[in-house]
């Protein structure tokens, strides 16, 4: 026989995933025996109800298990803008949602037993000391024995690899300016074409007009 809604039936031991699952399997069996005056989101005996089916997913939660998926808390269980049918349709609703959300629960539990456990709980207290890296001593003169014995080799060849990318950039490119100012200094001594000497031209001599010289 299943225990009245809103009692505290479930016995006092240590709360696991099994432990869990038969308050689950409890939890169903009570909502499949609440009256019809019951069936309402304003309902005393369904509020409690509610409230047992959050608490055991809290729990689970808390013992570090991935809390299944059940949006118990996020229904409302009635049509606040809605008339009395309509709120009692959504009621209807909600409750079979969720059960058929809990029957889900117990039989993937059934078939592969309890959820993985989160990543690890989160654990609140003093953080632990931070641990002072050690500084590593450079020698004045840097060989190649003190690289190789306190310097990654992987380290060490790509700083060789971005050195010689660097230098075969910068090599070619300074001896082709170069030869780009060889060849315009050549251009730039090359004779200019020479510019042909001004021709002097005699004054024209123009002889005095006929009439003029007479009248002298």
């Amino acid at each position: 026989m299943a225990s009245p809604p809103g009692t505290n039936y479930f016995p006092t031991k240590e709360f696991n995933y099994d432990a869990f699952i038969e308050e689950i399997r409890a939890l169903t069996k009570d909502a499949l025996a609440l009256k019809d005056n019951d069936l309402s989101a304003d309902a005393f005996k369904f509020k409690a109800w509610r409230r047992r089916v959050e608490d055991s997913f809290r729990k689970v939660g808390e013992i570090g298990y991935q809390r299944p998926n059940c949006d118990v808390s996020r229904r409302l269980f009635t049509d606040r803008y809605g008339s009395k049918r309509e709120a009692g349709e959504a009621f209807v609703r909600d409750m079979t949602d969720t059960l058929d959300e809990l029957q889900i629960i117990v039989e993937n539990f059934d078939k592969h037993g309890p959820r993985p456990k989160k990543s690890g709980p989160l654990i609140i207290g003093k953080a632990p000391e931070a641990v002072p890296t050690p500084v590593l001593p450079v020698p004045p003169e840097v060989t190649w024995p003190w690289l190789k014995q306190n310097v990654p080799m992987k380290l060490v060849l790509q700083s060789i690899a971005i050195v010689v990318a660097i230098l075969g950039v910068v090599i070619p490119t300074t001896f082709s300016a170069g030869r780009w100012f060889e060849r315009f200094e050549r251009r730039s001594l090359v004779a200019a074409p020479s510019v042909p000497a001004p021709v002097e031209v005699a004054p024209r001599v123009t002889s005095p007009l006929p009439g003029r010289a007479a009248s002298k």
